[in-house]
Formats: C-alpha cells, structure tokens, sequence
C-alpha cells in the first residue's frame, strides 16, 4: 500500500470511479431494467454493458496503475458516450418544454454534469500515474513523454464536440 501522497488521491480517486460507476449502473438498472412489462428490452442492453464495463474494466485498470491511459481512453469515451446519448434523450423526452426548471429538474444535466466529474476524476488518475511512471512529483512541470498530449482537456473538447456532432447528423437523417 503506497502511503504518499499521491498514493493516498489514487485510492480516493478510484473509490470515486468506482462509486459513480456502481452509482450510475443502479440507476440506469432502475431506469432503463432490461425486462419491462415482462417483455426482454434489447436497447437496454447498451447502459447495461456500458456501466458494468465502468464499474469492472475501468476500475481494475485504475488500480494496477499501470494502465491508466488505457483506463482513462474507456472512461472518457464512455463519459462522452453518456453525455451526448443522454442530452439526446433529454431533448426527446421535454419534447420543445424547454425552461430553464425544465433542465435542471427533468432533463439530465445532473447525470451529464455527474459523468462529467467521473472524468475529471479519471484526467487526475491518469496524471498522477503518468508523473509517477517518469519518476517526477505531482508539482514537477518537466518534460513529459509526446503521447501526453493526446489525453489533454482541448483533445476531449474535440471528441466531445465531433461524437455528438456525428451523433446529431446520425439523428437527423436517420
């Protein structure tokens, strides 16, 4: 068990992956139960698949420490996933009863703003793992390696941005 510091924010930072990801994977089993009216929801399948991966892969990946790239490409893509799914679905579902009580209250801008937090939580992960792994200290602004850039906030803007434009587009002509 590492004691420092920073070995003390890994934990909490993986405790906190792990409760959002169980967090989310009960309601989304309240929510979207794969079983209603007695009838099997294949559609429902996806939040399913998509928390149980968030609560088992992501989490396991964050512990080793070792892979925390890998970790935090799933958690970001799957955050975005969520977020653009679930601004569609709020869209849907207020059906033009757009108000500002009708955003907050209905929509769901808390579960984005929740995963949005997950990420945040996963970003601080893969930082701290990354200046362990070149042997610097959480403050130590050197050099980092030419793949670190890649995982930066402007390159999640942009994914975050392009999925749900594609995502749009999809709706659109589909």
């Amino acid at each position: 068990m590492n004691f420092t510091v920073s070995g003390r924010l890994r934990a909490l930072a993986v405790a906190g992956i792990f409760c959002m990801g169980l967090g989310g994977l009960l309601l989304h089993a309240k929510i979207h139960w794969i079983f209603k009216g007695g009838e099997f929801q294949p559609t429902n399948l996806v939040p399913l698949v998509a928390t149980l991966t968030s609560v088992l892969i992501v989490t396991a990946l964050f512990s080793t420490g070792r892979h925390s790239a890998t970790a935090q490409l799933i958690n970001g893509m799957a955050c975005i996933i969520g977020i653009v799914t679930m601004t569609h679905y709020m869209i849907v579902e207020l059906d033009g009863a757009y108000s500002l009580k009708a955003i907050l209250i209905y929509g769901t801008l808390a579960d984005s703003l929740i995963l949005a937090g997950k990420w945040a939580l996963g970003q601080m992960l893969f930082e701290i793992d990354l200046d362990r792994a070149a042997g610097r200290g959480l403050n130590d602004r050197a050099k980092r390696p030419a793949y670190w850039r890649y995982l930066r906030a402007p390159w999640w803007g942009f994914h975050l941005a392009a999925m749900g434009g594609v995502y749009a587009l999809g709706v659109l002509v589909f």
